[in-house]
């Protein structure tokens, strides 16, 4: 992106809560969620996808399983 400080902004406005969906609360989800659970998902989900010679998120997932 050439100029990411918009969506930066944004996104801290979203977990600052100066920024909220048109329904608030209502319209929206909050919790949390460890980042081993995150990763764990994230590769769980890349070994179901088809690997492609040269595919980025292939790499750097399975790497992943490294750790």
């Amino acid at each position: 992106m050439k100029n990411p400080t918009p969506r930066i902004r944004m996104l801290d406005g979203f977990n600052e809560g100066w920024i909220e969906f048109e329904n608030g609360e209502a319209s929206s989800r909050k919790g949390e969620v460890a980042l081993k659970t995150v990763l764990q998902m994230l590769i769980e989900r890349e070994d179901k996808r088809p690997h492609v010679e040269g595919d980025c998120l292939a790499g750097a997932v399975t790497g992943l399983n490294r750790f």
